[in-house]
Parts: structure tokens; sequence; C-alpha cells
């Protein structure tokens, strides 16, 4: 497969005060798929009831840049108190039936969490790039944040994931490897723009503005941080390949990480 990294997606900016500013409202979802979110929507009124507080929608679908057979939906489900692993699974699998009928849809995000994790995640995903479909919205309970050390959402474990795959991907099926390249190197090269956000002033984690924000500042590993990017676009079935990336860009960030969280704890 040919790899073709298009400069697609953006980042979200700062107000006078350096804030973050939400850029995403039920305005920008996308119209097209309004009939899938609420079948969804109804699932999730139908299995949870009056447990049901609010339901979210974010990434591209949210923002319109949706792409047909390669974009997903990333939707939140968030209930008042747990709602049981009966009532969990039976919503995925009412879901994973629905998506059946949307094969431009490359997967249905199912997340669930209570009213409780939602608000007390710090996660500046929730607060600026969800947009709340049904309920209250809970963002708007959650406090203001400065790009940085609040707006962390891979770093703090991206080490630890990468180790972890320098020993699983040897032994990987290439059915699992497509899928497991495209979650690791995500979750790398958004680590990487995660070190540099509050420098930059705005929070990214579409792929290429990640990308672009690290090879600007470490122009040296531009092949590295490009080659990391198009896999977390398109995957690989190549081990070797993976592995070379997981062992670089591991290398890359350590330093780099250990010094941020020195500095943050200074700051």
């Amino acid at each position: 497969m040919s790899r073709d990294l298009q400069p697609l997606g953006d980042c979200i900016g700062t107000d006078t005060n350096g804030f973050l500013q939400k850029t995403v409202s039920r305005d920008t979802v996308q119209p097209e798929l309004l009939p899938l979110i609420q079948q969804i929507i109804e699932t999730a009124t139908s299995v949870f009831g009056d447990n049901l507080h609010s339901l979210y929608v974010r990434g591209s679908v949210a923002k319109s840049t949706f792409i047909p057979n390669i974009s997903d939906l990333d939707t939140v489900v968030v209930t008042r108190t747990d709602c049981g692993d009966e009532s969990e699974q039976s919503y995925i699998e009412s879901v994973k039936k629905i998506e059946l009928g949307y094969p431009e849809v490359h997967g249905i995000e199912k997340g669930i969490r209570t009213v409780k994790e939602f608000v007390d995640s710090g996660n500046p995903i929730f607060k600026y790039q969800t947009v709340c479909v049904y309920g209250d919205d809970l963002a708007e309970r959650m406090p203001v944040m400065k790009p940085g050390k609040d707006t962390t959402v891979h770093l703090p474990k991206v080490l630890e994931r990468l180790g972890a795959a320098q020993k699983s991907v040897p032994d990987m099926s290439k059915e699992r490897l497509q899928s497991y390249s495209i979650w690791i190197c995500k979750q790398a090269i958004r680590s990487c723009h995660e070190l540099l956000a509050e420098q930059l002033q705005q929070f990214a984690r579409d792929i290429y503005p990640c990308y672009k924000a690290a090879a600007d500042a470490w122009p040296d590993q531009e092949p590295l941080l490009r080659q990391t990017a198009e896999v977390a676009i398109f995957g690989t079935q190549d081990k070797d390949e993976l592995l070379e990336i997981i062992n670089q860009i591991k290398s890359l960030l350590e330093p780099k990480i250990h010094k941020f969280y020195r500095y943050s704890d200074h700051a």
C-alpha cells in the first residue's frame, strides 16, 4: 500500500488568557452521520434507561471532517452509576449490529464512563473535543486547561507501552499487527506533540499536525516521525519495520519525557 501523508487535521488554540478554546459543537457534527448517531442514542436509552446521563461524539465526526472508509466514530456513553457488565455487553453488542449498516464508518468506539469518571478524568479530549448529543453536557463542569502538563493524555504511559510493544510484536500475527501498529504509532506521535504543547500553545490529536509540529521542532528526526505518522494512519504488517520504529521512537522520547516531567514538577 502506498502511503500518502496528507496535511489533514487541526489543533486547538488558546484564548488571550492561555486557556484552550473549544471549537466543536452540535452545529459542527457531521450531518450525514446524524441518523447513525440517533440510532446509538436510542440503543443507549433502551439499554441503560434512567441510568443514562449523556452521550458524546468526538473526533472527525464532531468536526465534520469525516473521511468515508478511513474515519471511525468515537462515542462516549456516560451513566449516572456503574452500569454493570451485563448492560455494558448488551450495549456493545447492539452497537456492533448497527455498525453493519454503515460500512463507510471504519468502526465505532464504544466508550462507557460514569459521571464521576468523566468529570474527574481531567481529560482534555472530554473537555474540548467532545460534543454532547444527548443529555446535559458534563464538559462544562470540568475546569479550563492550558496546554502543557494539564493536557497530557498519552505521555504518562507511552514509554511503558513502547517497552511492552518491544516484547509482544515479535510473536504477533499479521492480522493483529495491522491494528496494533496503528494504535502504538498513534500513541507515539501524539506523545511527541504533548511534549511541545506548552511551547506551541496548542493541543492536537490529529496525526498530521502532531507529526508536523514534532518534525519542525526536531528536523533531524523528520524521517522517523514521518514513518511513525504514516503507520499511525495506514498500519503495517511488517514486524521488522514496526520494531525499528518502536525502538527508535522510544530512544527519542525517553530523555525528552524525563526532562519534561522534571521541568513540570518544578514549574
